[in-house]
């Protein structure tokens, strides 16, 4: 190659190649290569291959033209900008080379890198040649560019590629660029596709458990969530309306029960206060106390009974200061335990007024409970019988003096004449007579409420 003739199509044995068939005798080829010069400088080189037996017998040959330095054009030259495509021999010399051609032409082929007056060619030259794969890859500081080397098989020549660093930088920045901005449009993607699905399957059941949920605590009690949904949500919205279902019941059976209390309660205020007009117009004593003996009520007309203003308050005024200490100990010994045991009990004791006097009274002592059986309070009524403590002491003086007096008359002679039963017999009509008195004077002066039983 790069050789020029006068004449004709002149061969020039480059190489042999020898191929064997199964079927057929040992075939040698001859490669042949040599340039046709006709009236310009663009004649074809051509390239040809004749086969021979190994008798020597010709078989045939196979020729093709074409332009060598349209080859050597098309292979030095790059699509990227900055790109240097070389070839060349073991020992440095130039076979192709995009801006020396005629430079290797003048120097008949025999232009070495080393020599080529191109630091960054001879550079690239002394780290190639010190390596010794087929293919690899560098980076030449001198030219401050990447190089890539692969060694054609055959000729052994080294077909190298160099690529300036800022532009493979660039072409690195440019990649990485794309790669971001793909990344980050798909990624706006994958964040739009997840909010649209966490918008429909996890903020809008969350949203009407929200909803519900401020309904219900508003006092909507008919308020549900529909979230007809197989997963968490569905199953904690139905369970929101298992709850709802239930307060719901709740609340009709607490409407109920308080519709029911409100009807005891009128019916009790009602009752109270018949009660108290009673107890207010009534002339016995009538008061009730805490299970801790302290005094929360009295009428007026016990006021009146124990020397108390109408105006005074009872704060911590108990039942021993209004009764006798005797009268106390019974009561809180007696009284108030079979009150406890039987819900009432009745009796006689003595209040105190507040001038130290002790007045007689009759007791009828009642402790109401509550549903679950728990002691409420101590409600007393005491009626005076002053009147009847005396009309007793007069009936029992009036008994003495009878007894008395027959016994004076015994003496006399009827008396003396009657037999003993005759005696006996007077006398217990006598005393019959005073007792049946006694008797009607006492129930003239109880009061009404006893008088009843």
């Amino acid at each position: 190659m790069g050789l020029g003739y006068a004449g004709g199509l002149r061969p020039k044995r480059i190489g042999v190649v020898l191929t064997r068939h199964a079927d057929q005798p040992a075939c040698r080829g001859i490669l042949l290569a040599g340039r046709h010069r006709g009236a310009d400088d663009q004649s074809p080189d051509c390239v040809g291959l004749s086969s021979h037996r190994e008798d020597g017998r010709f078989l045939g040959s196979v020729g093709h033209d074409l332009f060598v330095n349209r080859l050597l054009e098309e292979t030095t030259r790059s699509g990227l900008p900055g790109t240097m495509h070389v070839i060349f021999r073991t020992d440095g010399r130039l076979i192709a080379h995009p801006t020396k051609r005629r430079e290797i032409l003048a120097s008949k082929g025999e232009l070495r890198m080393q020599d080529s007056g191109e630091a960054a060619l001879a550079s690239l030259y002394r780290a190639v040649s010190a390596r010794a794969g087929r293919q690899f890859s560098g980076d030449a500081d001198v030219s401050g560019s990447y190089y890539s080397v692969a060694r054609l098989a055959g000729p052994e020549w080294y077909f190298l590629t160099t690529m300036p660093r800022e532009h493979l930088q660039r072409q690195a920045f440019q990649s990485a660029q794309w790669v971001l901005w793909s990344g980050l449009f798909s990624l706006t993607l994958v964040s739009g596709f997840l909010a649209t699905i966490l918008r429909r399957q996890v903020a809008q059941p969350m949203a009407e458990l929200t909803r519900a949920t401020k309904q219900m605590s508003a006092g909507v009690i008919s308020a549900r969530a529909i979230v007809p949904r197989g997963d968490e949500l569905g199953a904690l919205a139905r369970s929101f309306n298992e709850m709802a279902d239930r307060v719901t019941e709740r609340d009709a059976a607490l409407r109920a029960e308080k519709a029911t209390l409100e009807r005891r309660v009128a019916e009790r205020t009602a009752e109270l206060a018949r009660f108290a007009s009673i107890a207010e117009a009534t002339g016995d004593f009538f008061g009730f106390a805490g299970m801790d003996e302290r005094i929360l009520y009295i009428n007026p007309a016990g006021r009146s009974m124990i020397g108390l203003s109408p105006d005074k308050p009872l704060e911590g005024l108990r039942i021993r200061d209004v009764h006798s200490t005797s009268a106390y100990e019974e009561i809180r010994r007696v009284m108030i335990p079979s009150g406890l045991r039987d819900g009432a009990c009745s009796g006689e004791t003595v209040l105190r007024h507040g001038e130290g006097r002790e007045i007689p009274v009759s007791l009828m002592l009642v402790i109401p409970r509550t549903s679950d059986g728990q002691p409420m309070f101590v409600s007393a009524v005491m009626h005076d019988i002053t009147d009847r403590k005396r009309a007793e002491s007069n009936c029992l003086k009036r008994s003495n003096a009878n007894a008395n007096s027959a016994n004076s008359r015994a003496t006399s002679s009827r008396w003396c004449r009657m037999s003993s039963a005759r005696r006996w017999k007077s006398l217990c009509r006598r005393w019959t007579t005073c007792i049946a008195t006694t008797i009607a004077t006492t129930k003239r002066n109880r009061p009404r409420w006893q008088r009843l039983n």
